[in-house]
């Protein structure tokens, strides 16, 4: 005998976020739930109203996918996870380019801690060879802010 779920509420209208022209990767809210967050192949990760679905802008420069993108519990930065081999760190409400963080290979995901303090990242080699070669998780220590200038990361350990 089957079971069915039980319809609770078929009363959601949805959103349709217009402005990326090609395929998702990932979608986040941030702890507030006010603002949302999105990445596709388009390489124009953005940032829209969760309330109205209204756009407010995007973050760049990109050269690729973005696969992946975060924000920290505080809605202060923004990190994305492109396949040009950076990982790319913004302030949320101006989109400033904060610093990049390069790796050996595409960058396929992102994540901050939930203290905000640090992010981690996982890629994948670039490889002409046929053997495989291992991927990356990167874990970085987050600078106090005075200290961010378009730098470049080096991830703990290297």
């Amino acid at each position: 005998m089957s079971q069915s779920l039980p319809r609770i509420n078929t009363q959601f209208l949805p959103f349709v976020l217009q402005g990326h022209d090609r395929a998702l990767t990932a979608v986040r809210y941030n702890s507030d739930g006010d603002l949302l967050f999105s990445s596709s192949k388009d390489k124009f990760p953005a940032v829209w109203y969760s309330e109205t679905g209204e756009m407010l802008g995007t973050y760049g420069p990109h050269f690729g996918t973005v696969w992946s993108i975060d924000v920290s519990w505080d809605s202060q930065y923004v990190v994305t996870a492109c396949s040009d081999a950076y990982a790319r760190l913004f302030e949320t409400t101006t989109g400033k380019y904060v610093a990049k963080c390069p790796h050996k290979g595409p960058v396929r995901s992102c994540a901050w801690a939930d203290s905000g303090l640090r992010f981690v990242t996982a890629s994948d080699p670039f490889s002409g060879t046929k053997s495989r070669e291992w991927g990356a998780v990167n874990i970085y220590d987050f600078p106090q802010p005075d200290a961010l200038f378009e730098c470049e990361f080096q991830a703990l350990g290297s």
